[in-house]
């Protein structure tokens, strides 16, 4: 799978990661987590996306790293994939995207943060505004 995740061919890339993320191993974390840094926005948002189905604790500082991407729907993908994964490391890098210049960035973020906070740690409060337009400072 890692030889098809380097193909010159954006399709078969973006192939090989859809496939990680169907499949849901956690052996798919590290090349999907490599994708993120492809030159294609599709394979990057697929390579959040495949992170987020997998659900392992292994891509938080990848993901994180990608809320800063260039592209919007990685921010996005990031984020979304972020709450899936609901591990609190994630926290500081989702607060910074609730300030994203890109409203659906903010509103990933903030779904991510309440996924997060379940209150398995009363003593951690998230602050998030129902509105996404409205910017909360962390």
């Amino acid at each position: 799978m890692e030889v098809l995740i380097r193909d010159p061919v954006v399709d078969v890339r973006k192939t090989a990661i859809w496939a990680l993320g169907e499949i849901e191993d956690g052996a798919g974390v590290a090349p999907a987590a490599a994708a993120l840094k492809d030159s294609d926005p599709e394979v990057r948002i697929l390579a959040a996306w495949a992170l987020g189905e997998i659900e392992d604790d292994r891509a938080v500082e990848p993901l994180v790293a990608a809320l800063k991407d260039s592209d919007i729907d990685v921010r996005s993908t990031a984020a979304w994939a972020l709450g899936e994964i609901e591990n609190p490391r994630a926290r500081d890098g989702l607060i910074a995207a609730q300030q994203d210049e890109a409203g659906s960035v903010r509103h990933a973020a903030t779904w991510a943060l309440r996924q997060i906070d379940d209150d398995d740690d009363p003593g951690i409060r998230v602050r998030v505004h129902p509105n996404p337009k409205v910017r909360v400072k962390p």
